[in-house]
């Protein structure tokens, strides 16, 4: 019988990410507001979503092995923040730091959708139309420009304003290459980490 399971590919980021987003991680652990994902390794997210025979994905991606490293020698730039506002649920603020040339990420992207579709889409809120369509064509509703290709901080309730314009306003510019591609399950309280990749 198979066992059905939220499983994602993730691009780890370089050491100096790395750092920056542990900082801001640590950080923000001394606000007593609720918060989501604070406890996640860093992570960029490329697609997730309901497997059922992880045997099977498992063969596969190392069928297609000159895909999977399609990005490993790709440096991408960070150097400026955003914020998703009502995000998850109302009232909540997602702290994130952009990916400034995402189009190579983005290409990635669909061709690892192409290959690597979930059985069944993850439960996602309130989806605009603009996503719908790639929700039914992907079971992932982000997909190529619809992709923003970023590493969160934290989601996070009722965020002072002050607090969201000094996230805003940090000073960063790091270029470096990804650390890693992982395969790793979703769980309720985290990413468990599968296999890596690279």
């Amino acid at each position: 019988m198979q066992k059905f399971r939220k499983i994602g590919i993730f691009l780890l980021p370089g050491q100096k990410a790395a750092e920056e987003i542990y900082s801001m991680k640590k950080y923000f652990k001394s606000f007593e507001n609720k918060q989501n994902f604070l406890n996640d390794f860093p992570h960029l997210t490329l697609l997730h979503g309901i497997y059922g025979d992880y045997k099977n994905l498992e063969k596969n991606i190392k069928k297609n092995i000159n895909l999977i490293k399609e990005l490993k020698n790709y440096s991408y730039e960070l150097n400026r923040q955003f914020i998703f506002e009502d995000d998850v649920e109302k009232n909540f603020s997602t702290l994130v730091y952009l990916i400034d040339n995402p189009e190579p990420i983005q290409t990635f992207q669909i061709k690892l959708l192409n290959k690597f579709k979930p059985f069944k889409g993850s439960e996602f809120l309130n989806l605009s139309n603009e996503f719908i369509n790639d929700f039914k064509k992907y079971n992932y509703p982000f997909v190529g420009e619809n992709l923003i290709p970023h590493f969160t901080v934290t989601n996070i309730n009722n965020l002072d304003i002050k607090e969201k314009n000094k996230f805003l306003s940090k000073s960063n510019k790091i270029n470096e290459k990804f650390h890693d591609l992982v395969i790793a399950e979703i769980t309720s309280k985290d990413l468990k980490v599968l296999e890596k990749l690279w």
